[in-house]
């Protein structure tokens, strides 16, 4: 039914044309073909026009949507690394707590190891200084019994070497 029409609209200005005469204005004539142009052009470009604009509102609406989907998907994973950073903050908190706690504790252990090595190494000092002092007693009365038995013919009696002993130990 299109065809016949577009026909027919096609083949009515040459049919204005021969029923006018001579010294007419061709005003109508041009009024007419104007129109029967556009309406040519309307039905021969409508139809692809309405489905272009019809397919690009359909392509915006889906890159909207897919705009949207993305912003959801944005904020889901800004709020999700929201939560992360706070349990990363409340986990370094907890961190530095425990890391506070156990350096005390070894200031604790490390000032009870070095107090205890201090007593050892008093200890071992004073034990030292006894074990010198007897070896320096036990030279000195060796010394002394060595210069006595070198003296020959000196007797003693024992109340004698007894103050002699404590005079050269003092």
């Amino acid at each position: 039914m299109k065809k016949r029409l577009v026909l027919f609209l096609a083949l009515l200005p040459i049919l204005a044309f021969a029923s006018e005469g001579e010294g007419g204005t061709d005003i109508v004539a041009r009024t007419l073909n104007f129109i029967i142009f556009a309406v040519i052009l309307y039905y021969l470009i409508a139809n692809p026009i309405r489905n272009f604009f019809k397919q690009r509102r359909e392509s915006i609406a889906s890159k909207l949507e897919e705009v949207q989907k993305r912003v959801e998907e944005t904020k889901i994973l800004k709020e999700k690394a929201q939560k992360e950073l706070e349990e990363a903050k409340e986990s370094a908190k907890s961190l530095i707590e425990t890391t506070h706690k156990e350096i005390a504790l070894l200031k604790e252990k490390y000032k009870k190891d070095l107090e205890l090595e201090l007593s050892v190494l008093e200890k071992s000092y004073e034990e030292r200084m006894e074990i010198e002092s007897r070896k320096l007693a036990r030279e000195t009365i060796k010394e002394f019994l060595d210069e006595m038995f070198k003296k020959e013919g000196a007797v003693l009696d024992e109340k004698s070497l007894v103050n002699i002993l404590l005079k050269k130990a003092a």
